[in-house]
C-alpha cells in the first residue's frame, strides 16, 4: 500500500513539474536591428549579418528557443525552350523554422526542389495582429513581439504609425519610406501590404487592418 501511495505522489509531482514547463513564460528580450540597402547590410546588436547559414546566426543570437517544420505538397515547374516541352512535378516541400521567441524574431527556409536547413529570410513581429486573410499566415510565430529598435536606412520602424497617409490608394503606383520606393498590394480595394522595389534586402510589410494600416510584420530576405 505505501508503494501505490509512493508511486501515486511521484506521478503527480512528475506532473506538475511537466504542466509548468510547458506554461513556463518565455520573457522578451531587446535588441537592436539596422537594414541598410546603401551597403545591403543587416546588423544585430551593431554586428553584420555575415550569412544566412545557422553556424553564423547561432554566433550573433544564441541557438534558437524552438525549430519547427512545416511540410506541404507543392510543384516544381520548369518552363522548357523551344526542343523541350514544360513540366510540373509533384514535390513535397519541408521548411524550417529557427523562432526566436525572445526577441520576437524569426528565420526560415525558402525551400523547393532542393531542401536546405539554413534560412534564406527573417521576419520581425510586431505588437499588431493582423487581420487579413487573403495571404497565407505564417505557420509558426515568436511567442513574443519585437521590443527592440529597428532602424531601415537609419530612420526608426515604429509599431504604432498609420504606413498609409490619406492621399494614397490601391492605385498609387510607388510611395516612398525609410528612403525606398515601395510597390503596394491590395486586396480588393484594401491596400494591405508593401514591396521594396530593385533594392537589398527585400522587404515585405505586411499591413494589421483596414483601419489601422500598422506593420503587423517585416520579412527581409
Amino acid at each position: 500500500m505505501k508503494k501505490i501511495i509512493y508511486l501515486f505522489c511521484l506521478i503527480f509531482i512528475l506532473a506538475i513539474q511537466l504542466s509548468a514547463q510547458k506554461t513556463k513564460k518565455i520573457e522578451p528580450v531587446k535588441i537592436s536591428i539596422e537594414i541598410s540597402t546603401t551597403d545591403t547590410s543587416i546588423k544585430f546588436n551593431g554586428e553584420k549579418l555575415i550569412s544566412y547559414q545557422i553556424y553564423y546566426i547561432e554566433k550573433m543570437l544564441g541557438k534558437a528557443d524552438r525549430i519547427k517544420t512545416h511540410t506541404f505538397k507543392s510543384y516544381y515547374e520548369e518552363f522548357g525552350d523551344e526542343d523541350t516541352k514544360p513540366t510540373s512535378t509533384p514535390i513535397t516541400v519541408t521548411d524550417y523554422y529557427y523562432i526566436y521567441d525572445q526577441l520576437g524574431l524569426m528565420f526560415y527556409t525558402n525551400n523547393g526542389w532542393g531542401g536546405t536547413k539554413d534560412p534564406k529570410k527573417f521576419s520581425v513581429h510586431f505588437k499588431n495582429k493582423r487581420f487579413f486573410t487573403n495571404t497565407a499566415a505564417l505557420p509558426f510565430t515568436p511567442l513574443n513581439t519585437f521590443t527592440g529598435i529597428l532602424k531601415i536606412n537609419k530612420d526608426t520602424v515604429s509599431a504604432d504609425k498609420k504606413m498609409i497617409t490619406q492621399s494614397v490608394t490601391y492605385k498609387t503606383n510607388e510611395i516612398n519610406l525609410f528612403k525606398i520606393g515601395f510597390g503596394l498590394t491590395s486586396i480588393a480595394t484594401v491596400i494591405d501590404g508593401l514591396y521594396s522595389n530593385s533594392v537589398s534586402p527585400y522587404l515585405l510589410m505586411y499591413l494589421d487592418s483596414e483601419k489601422e494600416q500598422r506593420l503587423s510584420y517585416i520579412v527581409v530576405h
